[in-house]
């Protein structure tokens, strides 16, 4: 899980999505075994400045907030769905 700001997360989607905007979480699937045998997933990249401006305009609180986005992040992982 890794936090980023709106540049990096922009920077990454242009870089890996070819898209245009900031986006709020993204998922990279990796689908691997470690060293030591456990299977690794991807990585979930979080926009934390976006959470954090959600959080605020739904009146949430912003732990909330990230545990959707980890969720959906996680989601794309197990599914395989691109974000």
């Amino acid at each position: 899980i890794l936090f980023v700001g709106k540049r990096k997360a922009k920077k990454f989607n242009q870089l890996f999505r070819q898209m245009d905007y900031i986006p709020e979480v993204l998922a990279f699937p990796m689908h691997e075994f470690g060293p030591d045998k456990v299977l690794r997933l991807g990585d979930v990249l979080i926009c934390f400045p976006l959470a954090r401006d959600y959080a605020r305009k739904r009146n949430k609180m912003v732990q909330n907030v990230i545990d959707e986005y980890l969720e959906h992040g996680i989601k794309n992982l197990v599914v395989g769905e691109e974000e």
